[in-house]
């Protein structure tokens, strides 16, 4: 009877091991997927809303310059009191440096168009035929380089809302792929 008794005993712990152990393991892995699911929660969530905000940039630019260029072109064009003048120019003004501010000017493309800016603001009050073809020009030159600008910065945000934050390397070829690309056109 004793035999059994310790067979017995040895089949219980046997069982109670195996089970402990499968527990166990049931706890590792559900813990691992938990932690899993909270890192790529945080990254989506991180991502929207790097998206979200670089897209809302992207339409404020957008906005900003348009409207820069629209009244740049009609305060040249049209004859204005002193004060319509001074009104219209603080808006210029205003505009002047939320546009620089909204730019990057370590950036090569960005720096390229705070220049514009400033040879657009020279060339602003300038009444003769040859300073009005050249506003044209570096307005139409500002309006290409924005648009340049906030194509590339939309492709980028397809890219990482796909792939997540890219590396300063991986923006760098994007750039030049972008702009190989585009000058193709």
């Amino acid at each position: 009877m004793s035999i059994y008794c310790i067979a017995s005993t040895s089949e219980i712990f046997d069982k109670g091991f195996f089970t402990s152990i499968g527990i166990l393991l049931s706890f590792v892995v559900g813990f691992t997927g938990l932690i899993i699911s909270y890192k790529n929660s945080r990254k989506t969530i991180f991502i929207n809303s790097v998206t979200a905000s670089r897209i809302k940039w992207i339409d404020n630019l957008r906005e900003n310059a348009s409207v820069l260029c629209g009244i740049i072109y009609n305060y040249n064009i049209s004859d204005l009191s002193d004060n319509e003048r001074n009104i219209i120019r603080k808006e210029v003004d205003k505009l002047n440096y939320l546009i620089k501010l909204q730019l990057n000017a370590s950036a090569h493309i960005d720096s390229e168009i705070i220049i514009l800016i400033d040879e657009i603001l020279k060339l602003t009050d300038r009444k003769d035929t040859k300073g009005a073809l050249e506003l044209k020009e570096t307005l139409d030159k500002f309006v290409s380089k924005t648009q340049t600008l906030l194509k590339f910065e939309w492709e980028r945000v397809k890219k990482e809302s796909i792939k997540g934050n890219l590396s300063e390397k991986k923006k760098k070829k994007l750039f030049d792929e972008f702009i190989t690309k585009f000058m193709q056109k």
